[in-house]
Parts: structure tokens; C-alpha cells; sequence
């Protein structure tokens, strides 16, 4: 179940192989909902307490889901939930531009992702951070379960980067940076003087932004900013690059959350730059895929201007990574492992 974009009084089915997409309606205009459209709120746990379910996963706990979640373990179901950012409390609400949004969803924001975790039966978490501060909740362990995001290898293959290059117009020889998804300011910042700083020694360097970054990025003749695009581009501007990016900042926001974006990184089969913030550090580190820096734009440059004079080095980090996108970070291993943690506790 989802929220619809488009429909405002009833509820919209479609199958998608064996998955059923149910969007649910809302009165309130997209960008303000955040899960706090109440007539939604209604709408989804009339429709949800109408029908009986096994097993319930809430995919986060705000309003729009914890009270249709709820309504459906009261029918008999199982309840799961997920916490996949830190978003109250010092979290991603600090990390909003908008200060208006900023003041008014702290206090909400900490409240439901805390108050309702003792209801489930199972609480999924994305990284460490979180785990522990479950534990501080008060949870059993048996009731946490660490939960990584996968990869999708299908979605994601393995292209030359000659020919990603060729085909995107990109210059075949120059130092071509990535970076998909959405920016925090500090982090935008942080990405800029990275840049800034590798030119200095590389000035034919490229950064490609993919997708939508949400921050006023200075594009350029050396910035690319390619906006909103399909798959198939995703796949290609991926395989272009020599190094995938990600500049975290030591804030809350960032040790509280797994940068998803590294699962799509190394199904690409390139080499991750990252900063020693959060559990994708510890990996990166552990499987020997990239390098992990200070979260500083100088030491971070520092290691993406070595990572460049290394060749060899960046293709066989390239080829560990593609292996663990195949192997332990694919999504039908951690599928099944999650049905093991259901059927457990079920």
C-alpha cells in the first residue's frame, strides 16, 4: 500500500506480476503529506481492518502507516515494523531546508518513529545506529532484526565504460566522479570542495550528478546535473564513472541511515569513495571495494586523487564489488533471510 499522487477519494488496484499496488487516497497536496495526511490516515485502516492479512510490514512509522498497521494486528495480523533513517531528534528533520517544516515535525517526527516499537512483533533496522538505539527502547533482541538494503543486479548490469561513455557523449579520457540521489545542504558542500580540491591535481575532471539532487550544485561546463532519468540512463551514467561518491558529514542524520545508493554503486561494478561516517564505511572498508576517508574535503579529495592514480587498484575494486551486489548484498539473499525472521517469530 502507497500513497496515491493522483486519487483523492478512492482507492486504486493494479497487479504488477504477483504484487498487488494498492494506492491509497489523499486529500493533501503531495509535498506536505510526509505521512501526515490524516483523512489518509482513515482511509487506509477502514479499508485495512475490512481484510485480514498474515503479516503486516510497516515500511516506517508515521501516521499514514502505524494506525492502518495497527488496525490490522487487531484483525490478527503479524506485525513488522521498519526504521530505515533517524528522522526525529537531532536527525534528518535537522537536515530540512524549510524551517517552518524544520520546527513543526521535530516533536512528531521523534514521537512516532519511538512510541509505537514495542508494538511489533519484529523491528527491522538499517544499520547499527539504529540498532542500538531500539535496544535503548527497551527491545529484546529477538525483536530487532538488521535489515541492509540489496541490490538489484537485474536492474543494474555491468556496461563498458567506453561504451556507457560513448553512448552518454561523455569525454572518453577524463576522471569522470558520480553521485545519485538527493544532497543534504552540508553535504552538498562537502561534495563541492571534494571536487573543487581533486582539480587541482586532475582539472579535466568530471562530476555527474544523477537524478534529482535537491541542492543549488553549481552546474558547469565540468558539472553534469542530469535531473529526473529512466533506468536505462541510471545504468549508463553509473558505468561511466571511474568512482562512485559518498560525502557524508559526521552529523546524526548520516550515522542514522544506509546510503542506499551504494547498493546501485557496486551492481555497477565501480569502486565506492566514502567518508568514515555510518555502516557503508564499515563495509566499503571490510570488502575491499573503495577507500573511506575523514569526512573533510581535503582528505577526501586526497583519497579520490590516489584512487585515480591506481588503474588497476579501482578495477579490481570494481570486480569485488560487483561480486558482493551478486552475493551477500543481492536482494533474493536478503529476502530470504528475512522470511527466515518472519517464520521465526510467526
Amino acid at each position: 500500500m502507497a500513497s496515491s499522487g493522483q486519487h483523492k477519494m478512492h482507492f486504486y488496484q493494479r497487479v504488477i506480476d504477483q504484487l498487488t499496488l494498492v494506492e491509497a487516497p489523499g486529500i493533501m497536496p503531495t509535498r506536505w503529506r510526509h505521512g501526515y495526511d490524516f483523512y489518509e490516515v482513515l482511509k487506509r485502516s477502514h479499508w485495512v481492518a475490512q481484510r485480514h492479512f498474515d503479516l503486516v510490514h510497516a515500511f516506517d512509522s508515521r501516521p499514514t502507516v502505524i494506525y492502518p498497521a495497527l488496525a490490522a494486528k487487531r484483525g490478527g495480523s503479524f506485525l513488522a515494523m521498519d526504521w530505515c533513517d533517524w528522522f526525529g531528534r537531532g536527525g534528518a528533520v535537522e537536515e530540512r531546508t524549510n524551517p517552518v517544516l524544520r520546527i513543526l515535525l521535530n516533536k512528531p517526527e521523534t514521537f512516532y518513529e519511538e512510541a509505537f516499537r514495542h508494538e511489533a512483533e519484529l523491528n527491522t533496522v538499517i544499520n547499527s545506529q539504529l540498532f542500538q538505539r531500539a535496544q535503548g527502547l527497551g527491545l529484546s533482541l529477538e525483536k530487532i532484526y538488521l535489515l541492509r538494503n540489496g541490490s538489484d543486479t537485474q536492474r543494474i548490469g555491468l556496461i563498458q565504460k567506453k561504451a556507457a561513455r560513448s553512448e552518454l557523449g561523455l569525454p572518453e579520457q577524463a576522471p569522470i566522479l558520480g553521485y545519485m540521489g538527493a544532497l543534504f545542504k552540508a553535504d552538498g558542500d562537502l561534495l563541492d570542495g571534494v571536487i573543487q580540491n581533486v582539480r587541482q591535481v586532475y582539472p579535466a575532471t568530471r562530476l555527474v550528478l544523477i537524478g534529482n539532487t535537491k541542492t543549488s550544485f553549481p552546474e558547469n561546463q565540468h558539472n553534469l546535473k542530469t535531473g529526473f532519468v529512466n533506468e536505462k540512463q541510471v545504468n549508463l551514467y553509473l558505468c561511466a564513472c571511474d568512482i562512485l561518491l559518498i560525502p557524508q558529514t559526521d552529523t546524526i542524520a548520516n550515522r542514522g541511515r544506509w546510503p542506499s545508493k551504494i547498493n546501485d554503486y557496486i551492481a555497477a561494478g565501480r569502486p565506492v569513495a566514502v567518508t568514515n561516517v555510518g555502516d557503508a564505511a564499515n563495509v566499503v572498508k571490510k570488502e575491499e571495494i573503495g577507500i573511506v576517508t575523514a569526512a573533510g574535503s581535503i582528505e577526501f579529495a586526497s583519497g579520490v586523487i590516489d584512487l585515480l592514480r591506481q588503474p588497476a587498484g579501482m578495477e579490481e575494486m570494481g570486480k569485488k564489488a560487483r561480486l558482493l551486489a551478486e552475493g551477500k548484498y543481492n536482494w533474493d539473499s536478503i529476502v530470504q533471510d528475512l522470511e527466515v525472521q518472519y517464520l521465526r517469530l510467526m
